[in-house]
Protein backbone atom coordinates (compact mmCIF):
# COMPACT_ATOMS: atom_id res chain seq x y z
CA UNK A 1 0.00 0.00 0.00
CA UNK A 2 1.29 3.59 -0.77
CA UNK A 3 1.41 5.54 2.47
CA UNK A 4 3.75 8.57 0.84
CA UNK A 5 3.47 10.67 -1.94
CA UNK A 6 6.13 12.62 -2.94
CA UNK A 7 4.97 15.49 -5.77
CA UNK A 8 7.57 17.71 -7.42
CA UNK A 9 6.39 21.46 -7.04
CA UNK A 10 7.58 23.00 -10.60
CA UNK A 11 5.18 21.83 -13.67
CA UNK A 12 3.61 19.00 -11.86
CA UNK A 13 1.84 20.79 -8.75
CA UNK A 14 2.18 24.43 -10.39
CA UNK A 15 1.23 25.50 -13.88
CA UNK A 16 4.90 27.20 -14.52
CA UNK A 17 6.45 26.24 -17.28
CA UNK A 18 5.86 29.16 -19.54
CA UNK A 19 7.28 31.89 -16.31
CA UNK A 20 9.92 29.29 -16.21
CA UNK A 21 10.76 29.71 -19.49
CA UNK A 22 10.99 33.29 -19.27
CA UNK A 23 12.89 33.56 -16.44
CA UNK A 24 15.36 31.12 -17.30
CA UNK A 25 15.83 33.34 -20.18
CA UNK A 26 16.52 35.90 -18.21
CA UNK A 27 18.96 34.25 -16.40
CA UNK A 28 21.04 33.54 -18.92
CA UNK A 29 20.82 36.91 -20.48
CA UNK A 30 22.41 38.12 -16.91
CA UNK A 31 25.28 36.21 -17.73
CA UNK A 32 26.00 37.29 -21.19
CA UNK A 33 24.45 34.45 -22.46
CA UNK A 34 22.01 33.89 -26.10
CA UNK A 35 18.59 33.01 -24.57
CA UNK A 36 16.60 29.12 -25.79
CA UNK A 37 13.92 28.67 -27.33
CA UNK A 38 10.70 26.96 -24.99
CA UNK A 39 11.44 23.31 -27.09
CA UNK A 40 15.44 23.55 -26.10
CA UNK A 41 14.62 24.44 -22.85
CA UNK A 42 12.27 20.97 -22.71
CA UNK A 43 15.25 19.37 -24.58
CA UNK A 44 17.75 20.33 -21.70
CA UNK A 45 16.03 20.61 -18.16
CA UNK A 46 17.83 19.23 -15.57
CA UNK A 47 18.33 19.64 -11.75
CA UNK A 48 20.90 20.81 -10.14
CA UNK A 49 20.63 23.65 -12.19
CA UNK A 50 24.30 23.60 -12.64
CA UNK A 51 23.45 20.82 -15.27
CA UNK A 52 20.75 22.64 -16.93
CA UNK A 53 23.25 25.30 -17.67
CA UNK A 54 25.82 22.91 -18.83
CA UNK A 55 23.20 21.06 -21.02
CA UNK A 56 22.42 24.98 -22.62
CA UNK A 57 27.04 25.35 -23.15
CA UNK A 58 26.95 27.33 -19.97
CA UNK A 59 29.83 26.37 -17.19
CA UNK A 60 28.67 28.10 -14.46
CA UNK A 61 32.63 27.86 -12.79
CA UNK A 62 33.04 30.40 -15.30
CA UNK A 63 31.55 33.30 -13.74
CA UNK A 64 32.05 34.76 -9.95
CA UNK A 65 29.71 34.02 -7.33
CA UNK A 66 28.09 37.56 -7.43
CA UNK A 67 27.14 37.21 -10.60
CA UNK A 68 26.34 33.68 -10.29
CA UNK A 69 23.87 35.29 -7.66
CA UNK A 70 22.69 38.14 -9.39
CA UNK A 71 21.79 36.15 -12.21
CA UNK A 72 19.56 33.62 -9.80
CA UNK A 73 18.02 36.85 -8.43
CA UNK A 74 16.98 38.20 -12.56
CA UNK A 75 15.23 34.70 -12.78
CA UNK A 76 13.57 35.13 -9.38
CA UNK A 77 12.72 38.93 -9.96
CA UNK A 78 11.26 38.06 -13.14
CA UNK A 79 9.50 34.78 -11.72
CA UNK A 80 7.42 35.42 -9.12
CA UNK A 81 5.53 38.34 -9.73
CA UNK A 82 4.31 36.33 -12.47
CA UNK A 83 3.80 33.18 -10.54
CA UNK A 84 2.22 34.92 -8.12
CA UNK A 85 -0.91 35.31 -10.55
CA UNK A 86 -0.49 31.14 -11.94
CA UNK A 87 -2.25 28.36 -10.96
CA UNK A 88 -1.80 24.68 -10.52
CA UNK A 89 -2.39 21.81 -13.46
CA UNK A 90 -6.02 21.33 -14.17
CA UNK A 91 -6.93 17.99 -11.29
CA UNK A 92 -4.18 18.85 -8.54
CA UNK A 93 -7.22 19.67 -6.00
CA UNK A 94 -9.14 16.67 -6.87
CA UNK A 95 -5.94 14.35 -6.95
CA UNK A 96 -4.99 15.68 -3.42
CA UNK A 97 -8.06 15.54 -2.19
CA UNK A 98 -8.78 11.88 -2.58
CA UNK A 99 -5.33 11.10 -1.55
CA UNK A 100 -5.89 12.63 1.49
CA UNK A 101 -9.20 11.07 2.07
CA UNK A 102 -7.66 7.52 1.96
CA UNK A 103 -4.90 8.74 4.43
CA UNK A 104 -1.98 9.14 1.97
CA UNK A 105 0.86 11.54 2.83
CA UNK A 106 1.45 14.21 0.73
CA UNK A 107 4.95 15.96 1.06
CA UNK A 108 6.91 18.11 -2.02
CA UNK A 109 10.28 17.93 -3.40
CA UNK A 110 11.68 20.64 -5.00
CA UNK A 111 14.80 22.67 -6.41
CA UNK A 112 12.49 25.81 -5.59
CA UNK A 113 13.22 27.49 -2.29
CA UNK A 114 10.90 26.22 0.48
CA UNK A 115 9.90 29.55 1.48
CA UNK A 116 8.60 30.30 -2.01
CA UNK A 117 6.77 27.03 -2.25
CA UNK A 118 5.26 27.72 1.31
CA UNK A 119 3.89 31.26 0.37
CA UNK A 120 2.12 29.67 -3.12
CA UNK A 121 0.54 26.91 -1.01
CA UNK A 122 -1.19 29.08 1.31
CA UNK A 123 -1.94 31.40 -2.01
CA UNK A 124 -3.35 28.41 -3.40
CA UNK A 125 -5.22 27.20 -0.23
CA UNK A 126 -3.44 23.54 -0.96
CA UNK A 127 -2.04 23.48 3.40
CA UNK A 128 -4.51 21.21 4.19
CA UNK A 129 -2.72 18.49 1.62
CA UNK A 130 0.96 18.74 1.84
CA UNK A 131 2.88 17.93 5.29
CA UNK A 132 5.97 18.90 4.27
CA UNK A 133 8.19 21.14 2.00
CA UNK A 134 11.74 19.30 0.97
CA UNK A 135 13.20 22.24 -1.26
CA UNK A 136 16.19 24.68 -0.43
CA UNK A 137 16.63 27.43 2.43
CA UNK A 138 18.08 30.27 0.01
CA UNK A 139 18.33 31.38 -3.60
CA UNK A 140 21.45 30.09 -5.18
CA UNK A 141 21.58 26.96 -3.50
CA UNK A 142 20.08 25.07 -6.09
CA UNK A 143 23.04 26.01 -8.27
CA UNK A 144 24.83 22.63 -7.35
CA UNK A 145 22.70 20.79 -4.77
CA UNK A 146 20.74 17.91 -5.11
CA UNK A 147 17.19 17.27 -3.58
CA UNK A 148 17.65 13.29 -3.68
CA UNK A 149 19.73 14.19 -0.37
CA UNK A 150 17.04 16.21 1.11
CA UNK A 151 14.47 12.63 0.72
CA UNK A 152 16.77 10.23 1.84
CA UNK A 153 17.09 12.60 5.08
CA UNK A 154 13.66 12.46 5.30
CA UNK A 155 13.19 8.85 4.85
CA UNK A 156 15.94 7.99 7.59
CA UNK A 157 14.09 10.19 9.85
CA UNK A 158 10.39 8.87 9.37
CA UNK A 159 7.68 5.46 9.39
CA UNK A 160 7.80 5.87 5.37
CA UNK A 161 9.52 2.86 3.86
CA UNK A 162 10.15 3.66 0.19
CA UNK A 163 8.40 0.51 -1.61
CA UNK A 164 5.39 1.93 0.62
CA UNK A 165 6.04 5.37 -1.29
CA UNK A 166 5.76 7.14 -4.70
CA UNK A 167 7.73 10.23 -6.24
CA UNK A 168 5.80 12.27 -9.09
CA UNK A 169 7.55 14.57 -11.24
CA UNK A 170 7.39 16.07 -14.52
CA UNK A 171 11.32 15.89 -14.98
CA UNK A 172 13.85 13.13 -15.17
CA UNK A 173 15.26 14.01 -11.78
CA UNK A 174 12.43 11.99 -9.91
CA UNK A 175 12.86 8.55 -12.09
CA UNK A 176 16.20 8.50 -11.58
CA UNK A 177 15.75 9.35 -7.75
CA UNK A 178 12.81 7.01 -7.82
CA UNK A 179 15.37 4.31 -9.31
CA UNK A 180 18.30 5.52 -7.02
CA UNK A 181 16.19 5.10 -3.83
CA UNK A 182 13.71 2.12 -4.88
CA UNK A 183 10.60 4.10 -5.10
CA UNK A 184 8.39 4.02 -7.85
CA UNK A 185 8.25 6.66 -9.87
CA UNK A 186 5.49 8.22 -12.25
CA UNK A 187 6.51 10.66 -14.78
CA UNK A 188 3.62 13.36 -16.31
CA UNK A 189 4.46 15.03 -19.32
CA UNK A 190 3.52 18.95 -20.09
CA UNK A 191 5.92 20.00 -17.70
CA UNK A 192 9.33 20.84 -18.12
CA UNK A 193 10.86 17.56 -19.93
CA UNK A 194 9.97 16.18 -23.39
CA UNK A 195 7.81 13.23 -23.59
CA UNK A 196 10.94 11.69 -25.27
CA UNK A 197 13.23 11.90 -22.67
CA UNK A 198 10.57 11.14 -19.80
CA UNK A 199 10.24 7.67 -21.69
CA UNK A 200 14.02 7.14 -22.21
CA UNK A 201 14.61 7.37 -18.32
CA UNK A 202 12.09 4.76 -17.74
CA UNK A 203 9.56 5.75 -15.36
CA UNK A 204 7.13 2.69 -13.78
CA UNK A 205 4.47 4.38 -15.27
CA UNK A 206 3.71 7.66 -17.34
CA UNK A 207 0.93 9.74 -17.41
CA UNK A 208 -0.60 12.70 -19.16
CA UNK A 209 -2.76 14.52 -16.58
CA UNK A 210 -2.67 15.12 -12.91
CA UNK A 211 -5.91 13.47 -12.97
CA UNK A 212 -4.29 10.01 -13.99
CA UNK A 213 -2.11 10.08 -10.71
CA UNK A 214 -4.70 8.27 -8.31
CA UNK A 215 -5.40 5.69 -11.08
CA UNK A 216 -1.47 5.55 -11.12
CA UNK A 217 -0.90 4.78 -8.24
CA UNK A 218 -3.74 2.38 -7.50
CA UNK A 219 -1.74 0.14 -10.57
CA UNK A 220 1.41 0.72 -8.79
CA UNK A 221 -0.15 -0.90 -5.25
Amino acid sequence: MIKLAIFDWNGTILADVTATVEGFNRQLQALGQRPVSRQAFLDSFETPISRMFANVGVDLAEFDDKLRLDAAHAFHNYYEPRINQGRTRIGVRKTLQTLSSRGTTCIVLSNHTTKEIQAQIVRLRLEPFFSTVLAHDSIGRNHHEDKQQYLENFLRGSRFRPDQSVIIGDSVNEILIGQQLGIPSIAISGGFTSTARLLRAKPDILIRKMTNVVKAIEEIQ
